[in-house]
């Protein structure tokens, strides 16, 4: 506000565009962060697809097998000795 007191326009134009422009990348540098975390997580989420993807198929494969081991995911508390017998 002083600078517009004594009449220095220049001045005062030249700290608005400071301000402004740290006001951006304030908001720039929050947004990249966010971006950030949302990929990693997009990623987390790909990754977890792929191995449930990868663990289906392979069940299938095993056939009766696989159905044996898919009934013990359905189970709460299976014990992993429990799962083995199962497959006997």
């Amino acid at each position: 506000m002083k600078l517009l007191r004594d009449n220095n326009i220049d001045d005062y134009i030249d700290l608005l565009s400071k301000e402004k422009n740290s006001r951006i990348m304030t908001i720039l540098e929050q947004t990249h962060s966010y971006l950030q975390k949302l990929g990693a997580k997009v990623s987390i989420q790909k990754s977890q697809n792929a191995l449930i993807a990868n663990k289906k198929e392979v069940l299938d494969d095993l056939g009766e097998q696989g159905q044996v081991l898919k009934d013990a995911d359905d189970i709460p508390n299976v014990k992993e000795g429990e799962e083995l017998d199962a497959l006997g």
